[in-house]
């Protein structure tokens, strides 16, 4: 009478959005319960942990409505072996940058910016105290935080002065090579990556931004990472890319914060609505091999 098969596939799809509805109200209590937690406890070191589990059990429940099998190998030996080249034209590209963004870090320019040195003294605190920094307040200019714990893990990596403190953004807007790449290989193939991931690996821009010490090329970074998994995600008309832009918007700027949730929201809508005309450009001139 029934179609077994379907009966059976339309039960395990049932059995996967209903897993895919719970982790991601795990999700939501978490994140939720750690916002009340920092607005009641700002000062509380603990705070951080639900909302990273948070941001882990959005990732889990994307992947587990994609069904997807982390026992799987997203790459086999072979495809590895005939990628090697690909893979190391990336790499050598990345190091380009990376070797560009790098060079006479500490004394050119020679001033270092007031804006850098606002940022490095949040830094400093975070290291050295006087007092605690919470994770979630905003400071100068309302920039949040957070950030400042990253600038102080470049410090505390790269040498206490103003080389290691302009490392992080050395770092992010080198790993912007290797996405525009993705971004572009994904879209048109090898060769539009290959420009792309050049044209990023010598841009005047993206190496002036690289070279000081303030969040503007982390959120290149955030968001060329976003765009990547909206891509990606949407391509095989997967959702997977939903954690890339709720990851983004975590690393968000300080007008997010400064302009209010209205804003914010406002924003984000009309970003996400950018990107999805993007990735329909991307679908229809994408290859059909």
């Amino acid at each position: 009478m029934f179609d077994k098969p379907l009966v059976t596939a339309l039960m395990i799809r049932r059995a996967i959005h209903g897993a895919t509805f719970r982790i991601s109200a795990l999700a939501l209590i978490f994140s939720t319960g750690s916002a009340a937690w920092a607005l009641r406890y700002p000062d509380s070191k603990g705070v951080i942990f639900p909302w990273l589990f948070a941001i882990v059990l959005v990732i889990a429940a994307a992947m587990q409505h994609d069904g997807f099998a982390i026992r799987q190998p997203w790459f086999t030996r072979e495809k590895l072996r005939k990628s090697c080249l690909e893979i190391g034209s990336v790499a050598a590209l990345t190091s380009l940058g990376f070797g560009l963004r790098l060079y006479r870090l500490s004394d050119l320019l020679p001033p270092f910016h007031g804006d850098e040195g606002e940022m490095g003294v949040w830094a400093r605190t975070v290291l050295e105290g006087p007092h605690w920094v919470p994770y979630f307040g905003t400071g100068w200019m309302d920039h949040p935080l957070l950030f400042h714990y990253l600038q102080a893990g470049s410090l505390a990596l790269f040498g206490d002065d103003g080389a290691g403190l302009r490392m992080l953004s050395v770092v992010f807007g080198s790993l912007c090579i290797p996405l525009v790449y993705a971004i572009g290989r994904t879209g048109w193939g090898p060769v539009a990556g290959y420009a792309a991931a050049a044209s990023m690996a010598v841009s005047h821009l993206s190496i002036q931004y690289s070279r000081i010490a303030l969040n503007n090329i982390e959120s290149v970074w955030a968001m060329c990472l976003a765009m990547l998994l909206l891509v990606v995600g949407h391509l095989p008309r997967r959702t997977t890319a939903s954690f890339g832009v709720y990851g983004e918007f975590q690393l968000s700027e300080y007008r997010q914060f400064k302009e209010g949730p209205e804003s914010a929201e406002v924003e984000s809508g009309q970003a996400l609505a950018r990107a999805e005309n993007s990735v329909s450009t991307i679908e229809s001139t994408a290859p059909t091999s």
